[in-house]
């Protein structure tokens, strides 16, 4: 341990002490009552005096200097220069390694201004009270003597080595400790990050699915929509086919009955046709009797210019031309009978023809009824498959 304490300036003497003084800045600090030797372990004083060629500052500084030294820097250890009312203690004192030392008094500018005599730090010869006898660490055979101190000194070195150690451990497990509660700090935010991450995942998912059941259920509403018009839509389908089979029925029947009436109509054709064959037979007859009869005329007249008083033959030209004239009439009645017949002929092919066309447009209308039918069932049973299936989708999402 080593303590300092300075003491007041006294004035400085004669002129030529003064200018020796002024001349040497180590001596502007004189050291006092320093001897040769100091033990280590004992405690150690310095006193030194101020002289009036400095002035002290709360930054200077006294240190002990091994001898040699050449800067201020080079000194063992230090102590704060107290003022000369203050006294203070220190530690940090050299062993004894036989080497020389001195107290040197060093400014708060760096500068040395005042040195004292070199000393040692030797130990105290030991006595034979204080000598030990213990066996060598390295070898149980060998005895050492040894000195109480020393022993105690190497205790206090082990135990600080021991105390080193175990701090080194301490700090270790500090250091250890700080780790894992860093990593233990990390891995719970990570933890409460990925939480909050999985939460919000779960959040959107959960809102994602309740629109999508929204959706499902609005799309469902609307396929519902839909299918009350497809069914709608489908009944009145229904009600026109039954309406176009009532009709295909009635057309049927009214065919079957144009068909009774085209066979009556084909027969009373052939019948007409077989009397017009025999009128035009008869027209041809009448015209050959009518060529007859002009003839026959002619002749006649021909004799009337040559018998004119004969009586007889005047009553025949009266007969043959009465004969003439209702041949005439019975051609006119059968010309007018030929265009009736003819004229029934056509009305009955006409009315033929319309009854096929009507027939036809009938087929026509009830293939394409029975195509919409169909459509409107498929559309209908697809409606029904898509809803069971987003139905069958939504109850799971739902529960």
């Amino acid at each position: 341990m080593m303590s300092s304490a300075s003491d007041a300036a006294v004035s400085p003497g004669g002129g030529g002490g003064a200018s020796v003084m002024e001349m040497s800045n180590f001596a502007h600090v004189i050291f006092q009552n320093v001897g040769k030797s100091f033990l280590p372990q004992a405690a150690l004083e310095c006193h030194y005096t101020l002289t009036p060629f400095i002035t002290p500052h709360p930054k200077d500084w006294v240190g002990i200097f091994k001898v040699g030294w050449s800067s201020a820097r080079d000194y063992y250890t230090f102590l704060w220069s107290p003022m000369p009312e203050n006294y203070t203690e220190g530690y940090y004192v050299p062993r004894s390694d036989g080497e020389f030392y001195q107290f040197c008094y060093v400014t708060h500018m760096g500068e040395i201004r005042g040195a004292s005599t070199p000393f040692q730090f030797r130990a105290a010869t030991p006595t034979g009270e204080e000598l030990l006898t213990v066996e060598d660490d390295g070898n149980s055979d060998i005895l050492v003597v040894t000195t109480k101190t020393g022993l105690l000194e190497r205790r206090v070195e082990e135990v600080q080595q021991e105390c080193r150690e175990l701090q080194k451990a301490v700090c270790l497990l500090t250091q250890e400790r700080d780790q894992l509660k860093e990593e233990q700090r990390q891995h719970n935010q990570e933890r409460q990050q990925r939480l909050r991450e999985e939460r919000e995942k779960a959040h959107a998912g959960v809102k994602q699915l309740e629109q999508d059941l929204l959706g499902v259920t609005q799309k469902a509403v609307l396929k519902e929509t839909e299918l009350d018009c497809l069914r709608s839509k489908l009944q009145k389908v229904t009600m026109e086919k039954d309406h176009l089979e009532v009709q295909l029925k009635n057309e049927r029947d009214e065919r079957e009955l144009y068909k009774s009436h085209m066979r009556s109509a084909e027969l009373e054709n052939t019948k007409l046709s077989a009397e017009l064959q025999m009128l035009k037979a008869v027209e041809l007859n009448r015209e050959v009797t009518i060529s007859q009869y002009q003839e026959e005329i002619h002749r006649l007249h021909t004799e009337r210019n040559a018998h004119a008083a004969d009586t007889n033959v005047i009553e025949q030209l009266h007969q043959v031309k009465e004969q003439l004239e209702a041949t005439y009439q019975r051609a006119a009645m059968l010309d007018s009978e030929l265009h009736e017949v003819s004229g029934e002929h056509e009305r009955t092919k006409a009315a033929l023809q319309r009854v096929r066309q009507e027939a036809e447009i009938v087929r026509a209308s009830l293939a394409q009824a029975q195509e919409e039918c169909r459509t409107t069932q498929n559309q209908l049973y697809e409606l029904k498959s898509q809803s069971l299936q987003k139905t069958e989708r939504a109850e799971p999402i739902s529960d």
